[in-house]
């Protein structure tokens, strides 16, 4: 490769870093502003849950027999005592005040908010021209000194409400409220990157706006609402998100909700360096390490260039080799086919030939005669096994007859390979143990009767002409087991596996053969999904076994 294209690489590497670190850049700021807006939407929404619950029990208190007959009655002593019994369940509400109708106080319990005639009050005035409930702080002036129910600004935060719609001349109830339990799920919002602020706007003036409550977070600053696009937000009714320059060559990452209940927004405040501080980490490791790794990818490249130059000698080496062993492949299989069909003619004509002479009504049938032509019927025999091996191995190595498989009985292959074998078996005893009900097999018949036929004729071939043979069928779960034992020498242990190798005839003692028929067998039984495989008997012989799957 020429110096050119190491400098096209190395080009095209440094804009790939850049497009993808300007990419996670903003993908992390446009994430941060989703998960502000995210944020200050839900903590809107717990707000609005959370006033609205503080609302409801205010309404059951004033609603409540005791507080109703007490200021039906204008018994102030009532009143307080039915103030004491309302007070005591409720952890959210530090202070409860009755009012008369012309603002006049009845009763409190406890008296901690300090408030003589509420005639001037806000909320006093806003209950008075109509039932809406009041949510908010005390102004300056409107109570004593702030106690427990103070927020961050030092005014209490109050509910006021009619003790009965219906009835306005039973007069209010006013509530100090704990706002404590907004600090504490406002602390969960915050997180260490990010500042959570509660802002209250003046309902009497769009640009007044006071912060209740920072929450957490880096920097938290009251005076955020001084920030012109910050300011914008609080006057827009719709939750969103912005980016706010302070004007300090920094930017601020802004998601805003507005609460109805009480009127306030919440501001969820990121610093856009805290959000990229850990984008510019990754971009400060990543120069670290950039030049040691255009350094190796230059090393490897010119290996690779190197390298491809001898993996192209040696591929066209081995594409050579390999035609070299498809041809030697190719010509030990048309030598296995020619040699099965040159064998099969003759060997068929002496068999007729020979089936005529045996013939006991035939003029050749002395004793002599007869036992020679039984000598070369078996010798027949046995060459028309090898060559039926010969052909078969032929036949699966190119793949000239894959199986046809159908639903088939077990029993019926068995007695089709007995019939076959009978003049072998002659004077042979046969142990046969099969179950009574039928054992279908998904297969192809001619096949696997081929594997049976070899198993057997290895069985009569290794073992003496009075021994009897075992054979069992039996059924496995979802698969059929055919077996067959003899009383030969058995296998030479570590050799259980290669006798099922092609030509393999390593410790099978003296027998001739051509090394084919337990390769042929499991060349057929893998192709139909079954296994086979031997194992010595305890003390003598050997059992042969293959598995097909049951129908």
């Amino acid at each position: 490769m020429s110096a050119g294209l190491y400098l096209l690489i190395l080009i095209s590497f440094i804009l790939y870093t850049w497009v993808v670190v300007e990419d996670a850049r903003e993908t992390r700021i446009d994430n941060a502003l989703t998960s502000g807006r995210t944020t200050a939407q839900f903590t809107a929404r717990i707000l609005d849950d959370q006033w609205g619950n503080v609302l409801m029990e205010t309404r059951d208190l004033a609603r409540a027999d005791r507080i109703t007959s007490a200021m039906a009655a204008n018994d102030s002593i009532a009143a307080a005592a039915a103030l004491a019994v309302a007070h005591r369940p409720k952890k959210d509400i530090t202070a409860l005040v009755l009012y008369r109708n012309d603002g006049t106080k009845v009763a409190a319990f406890p008296d901690s908010l300090g408030i003589g005639n509420a005639a001037g009050s806000r909320w006093y005035k806003q209950l008075r021209r109509s039932a809406t409930p009041f949510m908010g702080r005390l102004g300056a002036g409107e109570s004593g000194p702030t106690m427990s129910a103070e927020s961050s600004s030092g005014q209490p935060m109050v509910v006021a409400i009619r003790i009965d719609d219906n009835r306005p001349d039973l007069g209010f109830l006013l509530a100090g409220i704990n706002t404590e339990f907004i600090s504490e799920w406002m602390h969960e919002a915050a997180s260490q990157d990010g500042v959570a602020y509660l802002v209250e706007k003046d309902p009497n003036s769009r640009d007044n706006y006071s912060i209740i409550s920072p929450i957490g977070g880096r920097d938290a600053s009251s005076n955020i609402t001084s920030i012109p696009a910050v300011r914008l937000a609080l006057l827009d009714q719709v939750s969103g998100s912005l980016l706010a320059d302070t004007g300090n060559d920094s930017r601020l990452l802004v998601g805003y909700a507005n609460a109805s209940n009480p009127h306030w927004s919440v501001l969820f405040v990121q610093d856009e360096a805290a959000v990229l501080e850990g984008t510019y980490n990754l971009i400060r490791r990543f120069v670290l390490v950039l030049l040691p790794l255009l350094i190796l990818i230059f090393i490897v490249i010119m290996v690779l260039n190197r390298m491809y130059f001898v993996q192209e000698t040696t591929m066209g080496q081995l594409a050579q080799r390999n035609t070299q062993l498809q041809q030697a492949n190719q010509v030990r299989s048309d030598f296995l086919a020619n040699v099965s069909h040159d064998l099969r003619t003759p060997l068929t004509t002496m068999s007729l030939a020979l089936s005529g002479l045996m013939d006991l009504e035939s003029p050749c049938n002395s004793a002599s005669a007869i036992e020679t032509i039984k000598f070369v019927s078996d010798e027949i025999d046995i060459l028309e096994a090898r060559v039926r091996n010969l052909l078969e191995m032929s036949r699966l190595d190119a793949n000239a007859h894959p199986p046809r498989t159908h639903e088939v009985d077990m029993t019926d292959i068995v007695g089709a390979a007995l019939e076959r074998l009978q003049p072998l078996l002659q004077g042979r005893p046969l142990d046969m143990s099969f179950p009574q009900e039928p054992l279908l097999v998904i297969c192809d018949s001619s096949q696997v009767e081929i594997v049976m036929l070899n198993l057997l004729e290895n069985a009569i071939k290794y073992s003496e002409p009075d021994d009897g043979l075992r054979l069992a069928i039996e059924r496995r779960q979802d698969f059929i087991l055919f077996a067959v034992e003899d009383s030969g020498p058995g296998i030479p242990p570590g050799q259980e596996a290669r006798i099922f190798e092609k030509f393999y005839r390593g410790g099978m003692g003296a027998k001739q053969g051509t090394g084919l028929g337990l390769a042929i067998c499991k060349a057929i039984i893998d192709a139909h999904g079954g296994e086979i495989g031997v194992v010595n008997l305890p003390k003598t012989g050997a059992r042969f076994w293959f598995t097909l799957p049951s129908a």
